[in-house]
């Protein structure tokens, strides 16, 4: 059931006016709050809202890039004479004075041991131990670098009277043959 009322019937006098009733509704109407105050927000207003106003800077770009300008000519105006710049400072470490030193002369120190590296092999870890490291193939000299070596993948048809592989270790072991 509504409860509805008749409005043209005569005015209550609480409410006022028909302008009131028109803008409010009248009390005859079925409404879930009874006349409290009036919603803020419509469907229309907040569907159509203003435009917001777009707000300007308060100064132009030119008068605040001359401020800037101005401002950093000052401030430095003013540091120079609050902190004055300080001198050149002469940075010498005593390492460097040490090596200014004077008095001394450079010479080569003498040689402990007279070796000529243009026929000596120089003394490794390996060339000391290649005799005794297994698979090593037939090191016929000591004073003649390691070269390649195609002993093994040699045909025997070709070795041309030179020593076998196998042969020329046990040839080492002979005193006479060398």
């Amino acid at each position: 059931q509504r409860a509805t009322a008749d409005p043209d019937q005569a005015l209550p006098p609480e409410l006022g006016s028909w302008g009131f009733v028109h803008r409010h509704g009248h009390r005859g109407l079925l409404a879930r709050q009874p006349l409290l105050r009036p919603p803020l927000s419509t469907t229309a207003k907040h569907a159509f809202r203003p435009p917001h106003s777009i707000t300007l800077p308060a100064q132009g770009q030119r008068e605040a890039t001359l401020e800037f300008m101005l401002y950093q000519k000052y401030r430095q105006e003013m540091l120079e004479e609050t902190c004055p710049p300080h001198g050149a400072v002469e940075m010498l470490s005593t390492t460097h004075r040490d090596y200014r030193a004077g008095g001394f002369q450079p010479a080569p120190l003498p040689p402990t041991q007279p070796h000529n590296y243009h026929t000596e092999q120089p003394r490794s870890f390996w060339l000391e131990r290649a005799r005794s490291v297994p698979g090593v193939t037939c090191i016929r000299t000591g004073d003649s670098p390691f070269r390649r070596n195609a002993a093994f993948s040699t045909p025997i048809t070709e070795h041309l009277e030179q020593p076998l592989p196998h042969v020329a270790e046990s040839c080492q072991l002979r005193p006479g043959k060398q």
